[in-house]
This record gives structure tokens, C-alpha cells and sequence, in this order.
């Protein structure tokens, strides 16, 4: 009988005397897929499935058995005359995460023999075969395609089956690779289940579900091969050979290989030659700068973890693109429409979001959050003993019974590509509006959120995004200047969802100086008194209740996190500034208390940040630069005012409606937009 670290029985998963030989090796030494298939104790992930799989990334697997191989499997193509590239992963790489096995959802592809992990060549055809389809205009009558891939035989055509020229070998790796411990969480269980009249919108009072996996370290390379089926016409084979490698790294690098490649996994760059992309007006490529510290961490949670993820960034994105729309939608619409762009577990969503950080610069930015910094205060900070704020609004990063965090200091830059492609021929959302509404969740994103731990609290803000010019610009420009001018206020729907939207939201804006810690420093002091102020637990429920409690008392929320963000951001025109967007939430307390509450905090810090007491007649109107507070109601917008009526185009001459008069936001085409 095996235990888990809890004691608990976790059952016979091997008989004992197997299992005391095995224990005689240690873990670096063991097999890989002997230690995930065979000796892995099963049960909840939470612990047991961490602590399995943290035994199958220990072990390292025999170096020297590898390079034997290659040798005799490179003698093997060469003898077939094949046509051999090299690709190298840009983020993490999972595949057959669902294969039987002793964990949930924790499988990887590893070589039966040798215990590397590998791409099987029926996959890599099978990426080719849906290039070809989707990408390269072909039909499966198309000649070109049956002579690559075969034809299956149609009795009932009179048809017989074809074998392809084409052989796809088994991707191998070229080093040893390194298996890491990768982590996804689902923040909105009861959401994504069927819906019925009991279950919840999404919300953030739902508990997260961590789940952890396995998942090749970035920066692995591998070789691919093709060659030409024995018995094959040498000449139009060779043809065939070139043009299906073509189509391969094509699918390797734009649509990614193995499991989660909408989460920006299993991307490749070629070594050699151009890297294909996918075309200039489904995709867009920006870079963003990160303004202030972020606490990044997977599933390690170490000075290797801390790093911007891929599928952190998407879920971001799925957070500010329901903000848009959760106010106005029933949750089955907004379930559905979400499934469209951002998939859900019977689909594939539209929408792939790929990271790639800039040259190896971030990781020298990589510390430990000490205490010392949050008591004495940052490096060459001129508020030094007057960092109760920073250690407010940071607590719980250094705590005496963990180790402590890791922090990406403020310099960061990372390359993001969004880009969409048609998953459902019955809906109506084009690729086009795909693209446009996840690059309008991005700007959000880099406008009013943060990224990381204690994201709400100031810390995982970037500068604000700049477009470059092209098609999706083009589109979108004009779409962002209406949305900067005024908050959505979306009618009552049948069935709302009460999750954060726009409709119902308060935004300050002040141009600040300093450094960021300082910035955040000087909002925490004020967040802290303001909560201190509060008579009792309830009252300061209206703040969040970021932990579940030991005894739930009534009338509290058993959790939800801040309902505010703090962003210490970055204009396009270099300005420092600091952001305050609040979404009162009817699961705190009630929403006229919430908001009460919200507005009573964005008035302390106007009085703090634009230097007039509290009270003193509010925020008056104001435009970056002008070093005012910004309107409780509206995104501040240089030239553009509440009722201007203004008309939409875009560069192709298309015009598209944005009708915040009624609380419609919706990519398709319409003139005379009125913002009022």
C-alpha cells in the first residue's frame, strides 16, 4: 500500500516487492516512462499527482544513449535520402496528455525504449494533411494531396485507397529534454459545466482548480524528417517531399504541435530559413513592457518559473474580453460566444496566443522578494522607512512558512502574437472579429490590468499597447478611440451575468512620478488606512476577502478577490501613470454598498495623487498629461466628447458600429457612431 504525503491510502498501485527493488534507484537514475507509467501513485492533484510528477521530472535520463541513437537514425535517413530540418520550441511542449495513466491529464509522449520525449510521425502528418486543407487551398481530390497523403477506399464511389509517396518519420530530439512541472487553473468550474437556472455566472468568487502537467522545457530542439515511400517514382517524389516539408513547418510554426497550442504551446522557430507566419490581417504581433514588478510563477514557483506564461496571458485575455460583454449577454450567449473565441473543453476556440520573451534579458531581472525590501524599502528609493504601503499591498509573497517569491523587476519585454483562424463554418463571428475582439481584451488588459500575483495591488502593469500599422490597426484603431470615450452602459438582459463589466465600472486616472514600488507604496498606505477605517469585517468585505476563511461568518463572501485594479502604467508618450478601475460586485455586500465603497477609496487616493484634500469638489475632467484626475465615468480621450457624433472606418473604407448609447459593442458594420 502506498501513503501520500497526507496519509491518506492512495492504494496498490505496485506490488511491494517491485516496488523496494525500484526503490534501491534513485529518481534521476530511473526510467521516464517506467516512473510516469508504472511507479506514479495516483489520486487528487492537488498533492499526490504534484509529488508524482516531480519524481518524473527528476529523472535525467541516459545522455549517452540518445546520441547512439541519433546516430543510427540519422545513418537510416540517410540511406533513404531524406530531407531532414531542425525547429526549436519557443515555449512549452505537451502532447498525449489524456493517455492512460496512473494521474489526470498528466501524460507526455515518451519514447517506449530510450524514455525521451518525441513527436509521433502520424501527428506531424496530420498537421501537414490540416495545412494543405486549410492553409494551402487544397481539396482531398486535389492530386498534389492524395499523391502526398493516400486516399482511403470508397466502395460505395467505386474508389480504391492510395498510399501516400510521403513518410512522415518521428520527430527526436537532439538533446536530452528537459521535462518540467507546468500548471493550469481553472478559475470558473460551475461556469463552464452545463448550464441550468442554479449555476453561477462567471465570477471571481469561484474557488480556482489548479491541475498540474507535464510539459517539455522551451528552447528544446528536435529533428524533423521526411522522405519518399519505398517503391515511389523517384522524380515527382522528391517534388512531393519539398513541398509536404514545406507545409509542416509552416503548421509547426504558426499553428504549434501537440496539446494546448491555443495557449501559445508547441510553437517551433525553424533553425534555417525564413519563419513562416500566418497572414498579416488574421494575426497581430506587438510587444509589451512591463512598467512595474510582477510576480510570476508556474508550477515551481522558482527563479526559473518567473516568467510571463503563455496561457497566464490568455486567461487575462478571457477575463477582459467577458468584461465587455458579460453585462449585456445571458450567460448561455456569453458561454457560447466565449467558446467561439476561446474555446472550452468540446472546442477549439478561434483565437492562439503565443509569448516569446525578448532575447534572455528578463531572467537577470529575476529576485527574491525579501522582506528587507518591503521594511527598509527598494534600492534607491527616496521614501526609504515608509514602505508600510508596499508591504501591504504585497503580503503573503514573503511569508514565514514558504519560501519566498520570486519578483520580475520592472524592464521586462516580451514579443505577444494574436492570431485567429475559422473553427466553426455555422457561426457567424468571422476570423476577422475573432482577432478584433482579442486584441481589444489585450489593450484592456494593458491599459487598466495587471498580470501575475497580487495583480489587483499595482504590481504586473505594462505600458500601454501601441498598434503597429497594418490590416488589424486599421480595424481596431478607431474601435479603441470609441472605447476610450465612454464606458459601455449595456441594457438589463433577460439573464445577466453578474460577473466584472464595464457597464458598471469606476475609473480614475492621476499622472504620477516616482518609481513604481514608491507608486505603490503611496497607494497601499491609503488603501490600508481606508480599511482600517472600516468598523467591522463587513464593512471590509466591500474590499475583497482574497482567502477562503476558517469559519465563514454570515454575510461575508467566502471569497472574492479585490474588486479594484491598480495599474502603474506607461502612456505612448512616456508619461508614468497610475489608474484605479473598480467593478462593484453584488456578492460583496450588495452593489450600492460596493460601489459606495469604491467611490470612497477613488476619492482618497484623488486626494493623495492630485494634491487636494478629500472632499474638495471631486475629480474634475482631465486628458493625459494635463496632471488631473480623471472623471468617475469615461476613459479620458484627447478630441473627442459625450455626444460627438463621429463615423468609423477603417482602411479598407468599412465602417463598424459602436453604439455605447445602447450598450452595443459588436464588430460589424454601421455608420455614424454616436457616443453618448
Amino acid at each position: 500500500m502506498a501513503m501520500t504525503q497526507n496519509g491518506s491510502d492512495a492504494g496498490p498501485f505496485v506490488p511491494a516487492r517491485t516496488r523496494a527493488r525500484l526503490d534501491r534507484i534513485q529518481p534521476p537514475e530511473r526510467h521516464p516512462g517506467l516512473q510516469l507509467d508504472k511507479f506514479s501513485v495516483g489520486g487528487a492533484q492537488k498533492d499526490p499527482q504534484a509529488e508524482a510528477l516531480k519524481e518524473v521530472c527528476a529523472t535525467k535520463g541516459d545522455k549517452a544513449a540518445l546520441d547512439w541513437a541519433l546516430k543510427r537514425r540519422n545513418a537510416m535517413l540517410d540511406a533513404l535520402g531524406a530531407t531532414r530540418f531542425e525547429a526549436t520550441t519557443e515555449g512549452p511542449l505537451t502532447l498525449h496528455l489524456s493517455r492512460a495513466s496512473a494521474l489526470e491529464n498528466a501524460g507526455i509522449c515518451l519514447h517506449p525504449l530510450h524514455g525521451f520525449c518525441y513527436l509521433p510521425g502520424s501527428g506531424l502528418k496530420g498537421m501537414a494533411r490540416a495545412w494543405a486543407l486549410t492553409e494551402a487551398g487544397l481539396t482531398e481530390d486535389d492530386p498534389t494531396f492524395t499523391a502526398i497523403f493516400g486516399r482511403s477506399p470508397d466502395p460505395k464511389k467505386n474508389v480504391a485507397g492510395t498510399a501516400g509517396a510521403v513518410v512522415f518519420h518521428d520527430a527526436w530530439p537532439l538533446t536530452w529534454p528537459t521535462l518540467v512541472r507546468d500548471i493550469l487553473t481553472n478559475h470558473h468550474k460551475k461556469y463552464y459545466k452545463k448550464y441550468d437556472e442554479d449555476s453561477d455566472p462567471p465570477g471571481d468568487w469561484m474557488e480556482p482548480v489548479p491541475v498540474q502537467f507535464l510539459a517539455v522545457k522551451h528552447g528544446t530542439r528536435f529533428s524533423f524528417a521526411l522522405s519518399a515511400r519505398p517503391g515511389a517514382e523517384p522524380a515527382p517524389a522528391s517534388a512531393l517531399v519539398a513541398t509536404a516539408a514545406g507545409w509542416l513547418r509552416a503548421a509547426l510554426s504558426v499553428n504549434g504541435a501537440g496539446a494546448k497550442t491555443n495557449a501559445g504551446y508547441g510553437t517551433f522557430v525553424p533553425e534555417a530559413g525564413p519563419r513562416p507566419a500566418p497572414p498579416a490581417e488574421r494575426s497581430l504581433t506587438v510587444t509589451l513592457d512591463l512598467v512595474s514588478p510582477a510576480f510570476f510563477a508556474g508550477a515551481t514557483q522558482d527563479a526559473d518559473d518567473c516568467d510571463l506564461r503563455p496561457a497566464t496571458l490568455r486567461g487575462l485575455l478571457r477575463w477582459w474580453w467577458r468584461t465587455l460583454h458579460a453585462g449585456r449577454l445571458p450567460v448561455e450567449a456569453l458561454k457560447a460566444r466565449e467558446a467561439l473565441i476561446w474555446g472550452d473543453t468540446k472546442r477549439s476556440g478561434a483565437v492562439r496566443v503565443t509569448v516569446a520573451s525578448e532575447g534572455h534579458g528578463n531572467r537577470s531581472k529575476v529576485s527574491a522578494f525579501k522582506k528587507s525590501l518591503v521594511q527598509k524599502g527598494p534600492p534607491n528609493n527616496p521614501n526609504k522607512g515608509h514602505t508600510q504601503g508596499l508591504f501591504y499591498l504585497s503580503y503573503g509573497m514573503d511569508e514565514s512558512d514558504k519560501p519566498a517569491r520570486h519578483v520580475l523587476e520592472p524592464g521586462g519585454r516580451w514579443k505577444v502574437m494574436l492570431s485567429a483562424r475559422d473553427t466553426d463554418l455555422n457561426s457567424d463571428l468571422s476570423v476577422q472579429q475573432a482577432l478584433d475582439e482579442a486584441v481589444t481584451a489585450l489593450w484592456l488588459l494593458t491599459y487598466c490590468g495587471n498580470v501575475g500575483a497580487k495583480s489587483r495591488k499595482g504590481f504586473g502593469s505594462f505600458a500601454d499597447l501601441v498598434l503597429p500599422d497594418g490590416p488589424v490597426a486599421g480595424r481596431l484603431q478607431p474601435v479603441l478611440d470609441a472605447l476610450l470615450s465612454n464606458l459601455l452602459k449595456p441594457p438589463t438582459p433577460p439573464k445577466p451575468a453578474s460577473s466584472p463589466t464595464l457597464g458598471d465600472v469606476i475609473f480614475r486616472e492621476w499622472v504620477v512620478s516616482g518609481t513604481p514600488y514608491s507608486i505603490i507604496d503611496r497607494a497601499g498606505t491609503v488603501i490600508q488606512a481606508f480599511a482600517k477605517s472600516l468598523p467591522t469585517k463587513q464593512h471590509r468585505a466591500a474590499l475583497g476577502m482574497p482567502r477562503k476563511p476558517v469559519r465563514p461568518e454570515p454575510g461575508l463572501p467566502a471569497r472574492h478577490p479585490a474588486p479594484y485594479h491598480l495599474h502603474v502604467g506607461r502612456t505612448t508618450d512616456g508619461k508614468t501613470v497610475l489608474r484605479f478601475t473598480a467593478f462593484p460586485s453584488d456578492r460583496l455586500r450588495n452593489i450600492p454598498e460596493s460601489r459606495g465603497r469604491m467611490e470612497e477609496l477613488a476619492g482618497l487616493l484623488d486626494a493623495e495623487f492630485s494634491h487636494r484634500p478629500a472632499g474638495g469638489g471631486g475629480s474634475r475632467p482631465g486628458f493625459p498629461g494635463h496632471g488631473t484626475a480623471r472623471p468617475v465615468r469615461g476613459f479620458p480621450c484627447p478630441g473627442r466628447y459625450q455626444g460627438e457624433r463621429v463615423t468609423v472606418l477603417n482602411e479598407a473604407g468599412e465602417d463598424y458600429r459602436v453604439d455605447f448609447g445602447r450598450g452595443d459593442f459588436d464588430f460589424v458594420p454601421k455608420s455614424d457612431v454616436v457616443l453618448d
